[in-house]
C-alpha cells in the first residue's frame, strides 16, 4: 500500500516535470507587458504595437497558430503565448524579468520583433550565483521593413501573418512577422533572471514571450 502511496508520488514527481514546464509558462504569464500590440479586427484601436497605431491581428496570428495562452513549441523551447490583460508584449526599457529555467537548461530563448527595427540593445543574462552574462538582444522589424529586409543573423521567422491592422480599420498586406532568437547559457550555471535593455539602437525591441531549453 505504501509502495503504492510511493507510486502516487511518482505521479507527483511526473507533476512536478509539469511544473516545470509551468515555471517557463509563469516566465511568460509574470511578464511586465507594457505594450498591446495585437487587435481583434473589429476594435483596431484597442492596440498600438509600434506607437504609430498599427498593430498585429489576434485573427491572422490564430490562423498561424498563435493563441492567447497556447505552447508554441520552436526549436526546442515551450513558449506560453501571453493572454492579453493589461498587454500582450513587454517593450524592452531595462525590465528585470526572473526566469525559471528547465533542468540543465543550455539556451536562453525569446519570441518577440521590433516596431521600426531592426533594432538592438544591451541585455543581461544574472545566475543565482550572483554572476551576469551581457548579450545583445536583437529583433527583425516585425513587417520586415514592409518585406524590404531580411532577418536579422540568429533571428527566425516563428510566424507570418498575412496583414497588420491600421488605425483607420484598413488592414495592410505588410506581413508582420514573430521572430525566435536565443543566447547560449555559460556552462554550469542556471540562470536567475534576464535584464531587457533599457534603450535599443533604433526603435523599439519587443518581446512576446521568453523560455528556456
Amino acid at each position: 500500500g505504501t509502495g503504492n502511496g510511493n507510486g502516487t508520488g511518482n505521479g507527483n514527481g511526473t507533476g512536478n516535470g509539469n511544473g516545470t514546464g509551468n515555471g517557463n509558462g509563469t516566465v511568460t504569464s509574470a511578464l511586465p507587458v507594457n505594450n498591446v500590440g495585437i487587435s481583434n479586427d473589429t476594435n483596431v484601436g484597442a492596440a498600438n504595437f509600434d506607437t504609430a497605431g498599427f498593430s498585429y491581428s489576434a485573427q491572422a496570428l490564430q490562423n498561424a497558430g498563435i493563441t492567447p495562452g497556447k505552447t508554441i513549441n520552436f526549436r526546442g523551447v515551450s513558449f506560453v503565448w501571453p493572454a492579453p490583460a493589461a498587454g500582450d508584449n513587454v517593450a524592452a526599457k531595462g525590465q528585470t524579468i526572473p526566469v525559471t529555467p528547465v533542468k540543465g537548461a543550455t539556451t536562453l530563448a525569446f519570441l518577440g520583433s521590433a516596431s521600426f527595427g531592426p533594432s538592438m540593445g544591451n541585455a543581461t543574462i544574472t545566475y543565482t550565483d550572483g554572476s551576469t552574462q551581457a548579450f545583445t538582444l536583437a529583433f527583425s522589424d516585425w513587417t520586415l521593413n514592409g518585406g524590404r529586409s531580411l532577418p536579422l543573423n540568429g533571428n527566425q521567422i516563428v510566424a507570418t501573418t498575412p496583414y497588420r491592422n491600421s488605425p483607420n480599420g484598413i488592414q495592410l498586406g505588410q506581413m508582420p512577422n514573430v521572430f525566435y532568437t536565443a543566447v547560449t547559457l555559460q556552462a554550469g550555471k542556471t540562470i536567475k533572471s534576464v535584464t531587457l535593455p533599457a534603450a535599443a539602437n533604433r526603435g523599439m525591441l519587443h518581446v512576446f514571450a521568453i523560455g528556456t531549453k
